[in-house]
This record gives C-alpha cells, structure tokens and sequence, in this order.
C-alpha cells in the first residue's frame, strides 16, 4: 500500500491596492506601478521599458508622482505599495516628461518624412502628445552615421534615443551580444564590433524593439507605410513551435511578418527565418486564393455561391 500525502493547494498572490490619477486599482504584490498602470488600461510613455527585458530606468520618461514623495519616481522600477496615490497627470510630471522630450529631440534629425519608422515611432506619437512644438535648445546638432547596413537590420545612429533595449536583447535573451553603447554625452552611440554585420538568426527583432528609427528592417525598409497595413493575428506556419505572429497585408498582399505577444510560446520574439517566410505566401503558385470544387478528377476554380 502506498501512503499519499495531501498537497495542501497554493495560497492565492497577495494582492495591493493603490490608486492611479484617482482610480483604485489591485494588483499582485511586487508588481510595479508601471504594470498597476498598465492593468487600468494607461500605457506611461516609455522608451527603454520592455515586458521581456530587464528594467535599466533610464530614458525617465515613465516619470509619477507619489504622494508625500518629494522626488518623481521611474514606474518601470518601482513597486507598487499599498495605499499609494500615484499621479501621471500632474503638472511637474507633465514638465519633467516634456523637458525629457525636448533633450530627446536636441541632436534627433528632423527627417521624419523620409523615415520608414513612421506611424510607429514612439518619439513622433510622444511629440505629439505633449504638443512640444517649439524648443529652447538652440546648440549646434551633433552629426553621426546615416544609413549603415548591418545586413538584415539597418542602422542610422543619429535616430537612436540610447534606449538601450538592443544591447540588453543582445545580453539577455540572444546570449550574442550584438549591439554595444560607445563613447559618451552627445557622442553615445550604439555600434556592433568593428561595424560588422549581425548574424544572430533573431536579429530582425531588434527592428521590433526600437522605439524609434534608429533600427529598421532591410527587407522591409520602404515597402509601405505602416498605416496602410493591415494586421492580422495568426500563427507562423514555418515549425511546429507555432509562433503567434501578426500578418501584415495591403491590397492582398503579405509585407511582414510581426510577432505577437504570447508568454507561453514565444513571449514577444520570432526567429528570422519564420519572419521572411511571408515571401512564399505572395509567390507561391500552389496557395489556394479562391473556392475550388473537383469535377472530374481535378479542381477548378469556383465562387463562393
């Protein structure tokens, strides 16, 4: 006879309550006061934030205020306590983010026409947010590489916002360390070794990761502006992994191939080849694109009446 031992079940997470610009809102213990904010459906603005990397705080554009806190206080970093009355909306907030912006745009190139991250560039909506229209900073721009080609991915240094979320993707979750920050102030810059292209086969998520249009997608660079596309969500069809992704299309055409997040498949990555798989699904000959009914043997094109 075998003795069991009843597991008594796992207590529930502590949750804590705060309150956000005046809404209450519960969360798990330990969860940060980004995260409480993103639970009530407000997104703080946000450079070098991302879900599946580590949290460096150091773009301060997630800046709150905490009641009896005399300090602002990045949301990325701090954890939410209970009780706390947390404020976005306040006026020093507001002037911090707008001063961070305006610091952002000192040496940013003002090329956005003519920049293929249009429509999804974080620094270009946070502009237009905060209605930073005119600035103070009259200094001299300071001028770095333009368009480098680092194989699947291109670079253009002078866009970069120094996020640093393609060092730490590099770092953390590739293990190939890639990308490195270099030299310092206005000079900072982000660089691979000796200019040399990248070969990770998950490179084209660093498109995915910058905020801006410092790292682009060679293969899509100029394909077709993104507010023309229209996504949607599948699943990549290339391995049995099953990433969740979203198609991008246009006038019944595939663009890209995007990932979509999903924590128990592939979080927010896709490999390389999976991505530029979308090309087969524009010339293959044997895609089915239109009812077909078998007469005699063979199918035929049909309607779908």
């Amino acid at each position: 006879m075998t003795a069991t031992i009843d597991t008594p079940p796992a207590a529930p997470p502590q949750g804590i309550t705060l309150r956000i610009d005046g809404q209450p809102v519960t969360v798990e213990k330990g969860r940060t006061i980004f995260q409480a904010a993103e639970k009530l459906g407000k997104t703080p603005p946000h450079f070098c934030y991302h879900r599946d990397l580590s949290v460096p705080a150091n773009c301060r554009m997630c800046l709150c205020e905490i009641k009896d806190n005399p300090k602002l206080q990045t949301s990325c970093s701090t954890i939410a306590g209970e009780g706390m009355e947390v404020s976005f909306e306040a006026a020093r907030v507001r002037e911090a983010v707008a001063g961070v912006l305006e610091f952002e745009f000192k040496n940013h190139p003002l090329d956005c026409p003519v920049c293929d991250q249009v429509g999804e560039c974080k620094l270009q909506q946070y502009y237009m947010e905060v209605g930073l229209y005119e600035s103070e900073v009259e200094t001299p721009k300071v001028r770095k590489d333009k368009v480098k080609n680092l194989g699947k991915i291109t670079l253009d240094a002078e866009r970069c916002v120094l996020c640093s979320r393609c060092v730490r993707f590099g770092n953390e979750v590739t293990g190939t360390d890639d990308f490195v920050i270099v030299n310092r102030g206005d000079h900072a810059e982000i660089a691979t070794f000796d200019d040399r292209p990248i070969t990770n086969p998950y490179s084209l998520n660093y498109a995915d990761l910058c905020p801006v249009g410092a790292l682009t997608s060679t293969d899509f660079r100029f394909q077709r502006r993104v507010y023309y596309l229209d996504p949607v969500a599948t699943v990549c069809p290339e391995c049995s992994n099953g990433c969740s992704i979203f198609a991008d299309r246009s006038l019944n055409q595939v663009f890209r191939f995007r990932p979509r997040v999903n924590p128990e498949v592939n979080r927010s990555w896709m490999c390389d080849e999976g991505r530029l798989s979308y090309r087969g699904w524009n010339t293959s000959r044997g895609r089915i694109e239109q009812p077909m009914v078998r007469e005699d043997g063979r199918l035929v094109a049909a309607t779908w009446q």
